[in-house]
């Protein structure tokens, strides 16, 4: 919807987490937990709508102003338990560059509570630090260029509170690809890739893209034809053997689900009320799956944990450069083998190794019979850089809440509110984000621990 009251009842439900219950039909990981993210007006559809009957710069700032307000009031008057990141979808892949920053600086620029709405645009982040400083989030295609530029493209993005750096679709060999005759491990590098690089979030731009209109290829037989997106009008150049192409030519590009009702091509249906999850998508779930063994890990030994990462990618995305094999004078290009197994029994050990270190640690916690006393343990690392996990044990259930503050005293993000939890060891992860999901500033914090019987607060620094 352009404006909340255009929000669909399944939009809202996805946003507080009920559309994920057992009253709905789920039972599984994240149950009741929302989607945490809300892009406002894809693809610059908002345009439309806001900028009706307005061709004036003035007469548009203002609507951009007055609907930002808009969105940010309804989001400040929600009481959603999963904090929501929500931005505006500026722009898709302009050249434009002026234009969205002069959008992305109406929305810095507001008077009003509107200035919190983020601006996105997907464009090259090496465009967006320079020609476009007013926007908070870039989410960029291919990372191929000398080393040292996007080092400091990078830090450009770590160390700017107000800052995120998404990356964009897959393209080898820097990367994983979305392509289904790509090894299996594709789409399990992406997210390896994301946690070592530390990138904010992965922006794939669709899941469900049967109609390739964009190459005027009409309605897709997804069951029937490899080709998703692009034109299929040729054969390569280099003899048959290689197979067709044409522009854009991929396959399995914009569909991660296949439909369980196939209304189009009828005879093709399964009938199945809801989607077909591709193969592709259930080994990028476990890719993240893997992030949660490396960010428990990372908590516990950041030497090990970096020794695996380095073992299992020893380079993805900029980490390549330009090459040996490279023109020096045209960074545009990179001539690599990937640095990645393709064998997945390789990354199989390497989640038992991250188990490894998490159940040690664990047993540390067993032996020391902290299990039937109140611990609070604090945040390790710390000082921390991307995430820090706060452990304690309890005793009994009973009601928890844990907050972070600034030095001020001010509530920075609440980790748990009165939550009932049972006796035992708990461990919760603190990404060093407020509760608007933006990167807070490096600096001391104070996590303050609330039981039944106890209140304790405990310094942790975050360094950038």
């Amino acid at each position: 919807g352009q404006t909340p009251d255009k929000l669909t009842n399944i939009a809202k439900d996805q946003l507080t987490g009920t559309l994920f219950s057992s009253t709905r039909g789920y039972d599984g990981p994240g149950i009741g937990t929302g989607v945490n993210i809300l892009s406002i007006g894809t693809y610059g559809s908002w345009r439309s709508n806001w900028f009706a009957g307005d061709t004036t710069d003035e007469g548009r700032k203002q609507k951009i102003q007055t609907n930002a307000n808009i969105w940010v009031d309804w989001f400040n008057a929600q009481n959603f338990t999963t904090p929501t990141e929500y931005f505006l979808y500026l722009i898709d892949e302009s050249s434009d560059y002026a234009q969205t920053e002069k959008w992305a600086g109406w929305l810095k620029n507001n008077p009003g509570t509107g200035k919190e709405l983020k601006s996105f645009a997907t464009l090259a982040a090496r465009k967006a630090v320079t020609e476009t400083p007013s926007l908070n989030v870039t989410a960029s295609w291919g990372t191929i260029n000398v080393l040292e530029d996007w080092d400091s493209i990078a830090a450009h993005y770590y160390n700017d509170p107000n800052k995120k750096i998404y990356l964009y679709n897959g393209i080898r060999d820097e990367r994983g690809s979305f392509a289904t005759e790509d090894e299996g491990i594709a789409l399990r590098v992406q997210s390896w890739a994301q946690f070592k690089k530390k990138i904010d979030r992965w922006f794939f731009w669709e899941s469900t893209y049967y109609n390739d209109y964009q190459s005027g290829m009409g309605h897709t037989n997804v069951f029937q034809s490899a080709r998703t997106f692009g034109v299929d009008n040729s054969m390569v150049m280099d003899g048959d053997a290689w197979g067709r192409t044409g522009w854009n030519y991929t396959n399995g590009d914009g569909v991660l689900f296949y439909p369980g009702t196939e209304k189009h091509f009828t005879n093709e249906s399964y009938d199945i009320n809801g989607p077909i999850v591709s193969l592709r998508m259930k080994l990028w779930r476990r890719g993240i799956q893997d992030v949660d063994y490396l960010t428990l890990a990372q908590a516990i030994s950041p030497a090990q944990t970096k020794t695996i990462v380095d073992k299992i990618v020893p380079k993805v995305l900029w980490e390549y450069g330009t090459g040996e094999l490279s023109d020096p004078n045209d960074p545009s290009w990179v001539k690599h083998d990937i640095s990645w197994s393709y064998d997945p029994d390789v990354w199989e050990e390497a989640r038992s190794e991250l188990a490894d270190i998490i159940t040690e640690a664990q047993s540390i916690w067993q032996t020391d019979q902290l299990v039937n006393r109140f611990v609070y343990k604090g945040a390790y690392p710390n000082p921390f850089s991307a995430s820090t996990v706060i452990t304690f044990s309890i005793p009994s259930k009973q009601n928890i809440s844990l907050t972070v503050f600034n030095s001020q005293g001010r509530v920075i993000k609440g980790l748990l509110k009165n939550k009932k939890m049972l006796s035992g060891i708990h461990s919760v992860t603190w990404y060093g984000r407020n509760g608007n999901c933006c990167k807070v500033a490096g600096g001391v914090y104070y996590i303050r621990l609330n039981t039944e019987n106890y209140q304790i607060t405990k310094k942790v620094t975050r360094i950038r």
